[in-house]
C-alpha cells in the first residue's frame, strides 16, 4: 500500500508473503460477537463514485470507520469498520484476504461483520469464509518468540465491483502504557477515501487533550451515556501524493 499504508495503519495485513516466509501455528477459537452498545457504524452507501485515476492496488476505500472507547473502569476498546471496493482484478488479488493481527498477552479480538455487498445485496460472509488464528514464531531458533496472532480471513465468491465490508474491536492496552492514553490516526493518505469516522469515548476524569496536524477540520464535542464524544467525519478524502524529492522527514498528511 502506498505511504501512510492504510493496512499498516489498522494492522489488517495481507499475509501471503508472511504465509510464505514465516512460520505459524493455529490457536484459539475465534470469537464472533455483535459490536458494542457504544458503537454507532456508518451506513455503507448504497451508490457513490471514486476518482478512477486515483486508484491503487485495485481499491477504493469506501468508508474507514475508527471508534475508541477509554473509560476509568474499563479496558480500551477501538472498534474498526471498514468498506472495500474491489475495482479490477489486482484488487481482487489483494482483498480476498483479510488479516487482523492482536497480542492475546494484553488484547482481546472480536469479529463483528463480515459482508460481501453486490448489486446491492448484502451477504454474510461468516459462515462460509474460511477463518483461522495463526501465531506467528519467526525467530524460534534464536528462542525469541512473537506473542503477536492473526485473525486470517480467505472470502469465498469475491468478484469484481464486490465490496467488502467488515468490522471488529480490539480490547486491551499494552500495560507498558501504565494505562495512559495515547490515540493517533492519520486524516489523508495517497488514496482516496470516501467517508471517514473517527470518533473517541472518553469515561476517564482527566480532560482529554488533542491536536490535529495538517488539519483545519472541526472536531465536534458533545456529552454521552458512555463520556464525552470527540467526533470528526470527514467525506471524499483525495489522494494526497508526496513528491519524491520531498525529505523523509517531512510529513504531509493530516493527522
Amino acid at each position: 500500500m502506498p505511504h501512510p499504508s492504510l493496512r499498516s495503519i489498522f494492522t489488517c495485513l495481507v499475509s501471503l508473503i508472511l504465509l510464505c516466509t514465516g512460520h505459524w501455528t493455529f490457536a484459539d477459537a475465534i470469537d464472533i460477537q455483535d459490536a458494542p452498545s457504544w458503537s454507532k457504524s456508518l451506513a455503507v452507501p448504497e451508490k457513490f463514485t471514486y476518482p478512477k485515476n486515483d486508484i491503487q492496488n485495485g481499491i477504493y476505500y469506501v468508508l474507514l470507520d475508527i471508534q475508541v472507547r477509554a473509560a476509568t473502569d474499563e479496558s480500551t476498546a477501538i472498534f474498526q469498520h471498514y468498506a472495500e471496493h474491489i475495482v479490477n482484478q489486482n484488487g481482487l488479488e489483494e482483498n480476498s484476504q483479510l488479516n487482523i493481527s492482536y497480542d492475546p498477552a494484553y488484547e482481546k479480538l472480536q469479529l463483528h461483520t463480515l459482508h460481501l455487498i453486490r448489486n446491492g445485496k448484502t451477504i454474510n460472509k461468516i459462515e462460509t469464509a474460511a477463518m483461522k488464528i495463526l501465531q506467528r514464531e519467526d525467530e524460534m531458533s534464536n528462542l525469541i518468540y512473537n506473542g503477536e496472532h492473526t485473525l486470517n480471513i480467505i472470502l469465498d465468491d469475491v468478484r469484481v465491483g464486490d465490496t467488502i465490508e467488515y468490522s471488529f474491536t480490539r480490547f486491551g492496552s499494552n500495560p507498558v502504557y501504565r494505562n495512559i492514553f495515547g490515540f493517533s490516526h492519520y486524516l489523508s493518505w495517497s488514496v482516496p477515501v470516501g467517508q471517514l469516522q473517527l470518533r473517541i469515548l472518553w469515561g476517564k476524569p482527566e480532560k482529554l487533550h488533542y491536536k490535529l496536524h495538517n488539519s483545519d477540520q472541526k472536531v465536534e464535542e458533545k456529552n454521552t451515556q458512555y463520556g464525552r464524544e470527540y467526533l470528526l467525519v470527514d467525506h471524499n478524502i483525495p489522494a494526497l501524493q508526496k513528491d519524491d524529492s520531498t525529505p523523509d522527514w517531512f510529513d504531509p498528511w493530516s493527522s
